[in-house]
């Protein structure tokens, strides 16, 4: 198992392509935000690529951790910047569409707190409450965007498609960790698809 996470699931081959792909991102949206500064979605948007590509580096970097102390920062490292990303996104889109913050909003985030000393103070303990909130986080994306569907606000369908195509990779992903022997080899391009495919949708 050890062996195949090494070679599949932190390959670092892809890293800078994905790094300098949100850095593209990360520019547009600073630029749409300098010429629209009432539009704070962009900055918010702006905020979310910023940070992924963070995390992709910082993802990358874990790898070649020399000591158990570096390895800790790291992971903690991953889960912070991880939860700031995900809740600049979800602000962002309740943003674009116009929709207040509610309950839903806030229990995510405090999903996203919990899910954090979990994932350094138990074992694999991110496999449930860090896979509950981002399975959580794009299901809030998808019915936020489907709500803006419905109010035929413009764009809402390609959100949806997007959060839908993340939702499923990151379910693939996970029976990739469960099933390795069925789903292990395709883990790199299912997790390429929960990383790229919303921010360009």
């Amino acid at each position: 198992m050890t062996k195949y996470q090494d070679e599949y699931v932190y390959p670092n081959g892809d890293t800078n392509l994905k790094i300098g792909i949100f850095g593209i991102l990360a520019l547009m949206f600073l630029v749409f935000y300098g010429f629209y500064p009432s539009q704070k979605t962009n900055f918010y948007f702006f905020a979310y690529t910023c940070l992924y590509a963070i995390f992709v580096k910082i993802f990358a970097y874990r790898r070649f951790a020399e000591t158990v102390e570096q390895w800790i920062w790291c992971y903690w490292a991953i889960l912070i910047v991880n939860l700031l990303a995900s809740m600049c996104l979800i602000t962002g889109i309740y943003r674009l569409f116009h929709q207040k913050i509610n309950r839903l909003y806030r229990g995510l985030l405090v999903i996203g707190i919990l899910s954090i000393p979990f994932g350094i103070y138990v074992l694999w303990g991110w496999t449930i409450p860090m896979m509950l909130f981002v399975f959580l986080l794009y299901a809030l994306v998808i019915c936020v965007s489907l709500k803006a569907a419905k109010q035929k606000q413009k764009g809402a369908m390609i959100i949806v498609y997007g959060g839908i195509s993340v939702f499923v990779a990151w379910f693939l992903c996970l029976l990739g960790l469960l099933v390795p022997s069925v789903f292990f080899k395709f883990y790199t391009l299912f997790q390429s698809i929960t990383i790229m495919a919303l921010p360009i949708a």
